[in-house]
């Protein structure tokens, strides 16, 4: 089954191809311009790179946030319109557990963190139980100093930290 997937959650965008497992081919894309003007481009090329038409797509996937709620509307909107035109699924996935999944099977807490600027941070805390991901703090954006209050009392942790330095 192939999967065509983007994130546009957060200055980097980026658009992959998957079959079943497998990835096919990924373009990530970390610059300063707006996703409206390099979506679609990103995903053409990743495409014709995978020798595919949107129609050998099954599954069409995007990041739902949180995240830049720009980015997020431009990426679900072109993931919607793309996967209606050839009458096909769409799946939202969290950001924040995108990046947690990223760590399979750790025995860590798992604690992605995205930059929700002033100060503040999208997280949540996430952790592996019977080779299932278990959300242990819902997704939330909170200030950074709380954040870290959280955390002292926890032992174990694992970061995750997508922040535009």
């Amino acid at each position: 089954m192939k999967v065509l997937a983007i994130d546009t959650s957060s200055t980097v965008a980026s658009c992959a191809i998957m079959d079943d497992e497998k990835l096919l081919g990924e373009v990530i894309l970390n610059d300063k311009t707006t996703h409206s003007q390099k979506l679609l481009p990103m995903i053409k090329q990743v495409l014709e790179n995978c020798k595919l038409k949107p129609e050998d797509i099954d599954i069409y996937g995007a990041a739902i946030g949180p995240g830049s709620f720009t980015g997020l509307r431009i990426g679900v909107a072109t993931i919607k319109s793309l996967a209606h035109a050839v009458e096909k699924r769409v799946v939202g996935v969290s950001s924040l557990e995108a990046l947690a999944l990223n760590i399979p099977f750790s025995q860590s807490l798992i604690v992605p963190i995205m930059d929700a600027r002033r100060d503040r941070v999208f997280t949540a805390i996430y952790k592996w139980e019977t080779e299932e991901l278990k959300t242990i703090m819902e997704p939330d954006v909170i200030e950074l100093s709380e954040l870290i209050t959280i955390l002292k009392e926890k032992e174990n942790l694992l970061y995750l930290m997508e922040m535009e330095l």
